[in-house]
C-alpha cells in the first residue's frame, strides 16, 4: 500500500469518526431513547442555560448560546399525562426541582443527561426551578432575579384538566403557595434557614419557623389569628396585637433587601421580592398563616433564642 494511499485512509478515519460519532449520538438519542417510551408519554428535552437564566426546549449550540433570546419555558400536558422531562446543560452545573408536585431537587451537569419521570395528577400551573449559584457567571445571572418575580421562576408547567378543589385549611393554602412560589429556595423546607447568602447579616437568608414568636406574644394568640384568617377576617390594623402581623404582611407584599454584614461589600444575591406584584392579599396571608403554623407547639413557652425583629 502506497503512502498516498495509507495518508486518505488516515484522513477519511478521521473525517468518519468527526462526522460518524455526532451522527450516532444524535440518531441515538433522537430514534433510540424516545422510542423506549411508553408511547402516550409526553417527554420534554429542556436545556438549563446560565446565560439567559432560564430552561428551554431549543435546540442550544455554541454560536448561538451568547447572543439568541431563549424565552421562558412552559410545558402543557393534560391530567392524567405520563410526563418524561430530559435535563441538560452546556455551561454550569444547574439544578431542577418542582417542589408544589413533590419533585425534590435534581442536579444537572454538564454532558451528562438526568431524567425525571411522573404524572400528571392535578391541574394548574406549577413552577420550577434552577437554584444553584455555582460560579460568579452563574450568580451573575441569579443576583438580579431575586427581584424580579418574572425571572426567579425557570420555567412552568401547565397542566390541563379540571382543577381539585383548593383545600379548606388556610395553613394548606399558605403550604402549597410556599411550595409553587419556591420560597424553600432561599428559606429553605419547612422554613427552616441555612441557605447561604453573600455578605448579608447573618450570611444566611433568615429562617422563618420562629418568625411566630414576634407575630404574636403566645399560643393562645396564634390559634386566635389563625381562626381569624380562616374565616376570612376582618382584621383591624389599629388592634395592637395585630400590630407585627400587619408589619409581616407589609414586607411580604413590598419586598425587603438584607443587611450587609460589610457595608463596603457587594450587594448580597438573594432578597425578598416584591410580592405583592404576583400575590392577593388573601394569599399572603395564607403564607403568614403556613408560617405561624411552623412554630414548634412545644417552644412556645421555652423558646430561648433571641428573635430577630
Amino acid at each position: 500500500m502506497s503512502m498516498r494511499t495509507k495518508e486518505s485512509l488516515g484522513v477519511a478515519s478521521v473525517l468518519l469518526v468527526l462526522l460518524g460519532l455526532p451522527t450516532a449520538i444524535f440518531a441515538y438519542q433522537k430514534y433510540h431513547i424516545l422510542r423506549s417510551y411508553p408511547p402516550r408519554a409526553k417527554v420534554f428535552n429542556l436545556t438549563a442555560i446560565a446565560s439567559g437564566g432560564i430552561f428551554t426546549t431549543e435546540r442550544v449550540v455554541g454560536y448561538d448560546y451568547w447572543w439568541k433570546q431563549f424565552q421562558p419555558l412552559e410545558l402543557v400536558v393534560n391530567k392524567g399525562d405520563e410526563v418524561i422531562i430530559r435535563l441538560t446543560t452546556p455551561d454550569v452545573t444547574h439544578s431542577f426541582s418542582l417542589p408544589r408536585l413533590g419533585l425534590e431537587r435534581v442536579e444537572v451537569e454538564p454532558g451528562h443527561v438526568r431524567e425525571i419521570r411522573f404524572r400528571a395528577e392535578e391541574a394548574g400551573e406549577f413552577n420550577f426551578w434552577c437554584d444553584t449559584i455555582c460560579d460568579m457567571h452563574h450568580k451573575f445571572w441569579c443576583q438580579p432575579a431575586c427581584h424580579r418575580i418574572h425571572q426567579l421562576m425557570m420555567g412552568r408547567l401547565r397542566v390541563n384538566g379540571t382543577p381539585n378543589p383548593p383545600p379548606a385549611s388556610i395553613v394548606e393554602r399558605g403550604r402549597l403557595s410556599f411550595l409553587n412560589l419556591g420560597c424553600m429556595r432561599c428559606h429553605g423546607p419547612d422554613g427552616r434557614g441555612g441557605v447561604r447568602n453573600h455578605n448579608a447579616k447573618g450570611g444566611q437568608v433568615p429562617a422563618l419557623y420562629k418568625l411566630a414568636d414576634t407575630i404574636v406574644n403566645d399560643k393562645q394568640e396564634a390559634d386566635r389569628l389563625l381562626s381569624l384568617l380562616q374565616r376570612g377576617g376582618p382584621l383591624d390594623e389599629r388592634e395592637a396585637w395585630l400590630r407585627e402581623f400587619f408589619k409581616i404582611k407589609q414586607t411580604v407584599r413590598d419586598g425587603k433587601n438584607p443587611l450587609k454584614e460589610d457595608p463596603n461589600g457587594p450587594d448580597p444575591p438573594l432578597a425578598m421580592p416584591t410580592w405583592g406584584e404576583k400575590l392577593s392579599d388573601k394569599e399572603i396571608e395564607g403564607l403568614i398563616a403556613y408560617i405561624i403554623s411552623l412554630f414548634p407547639e412545644d417552644k412556645w413557652e421555652s423558646w430561648d433564642e433571641p428573635m430577630t425583629k
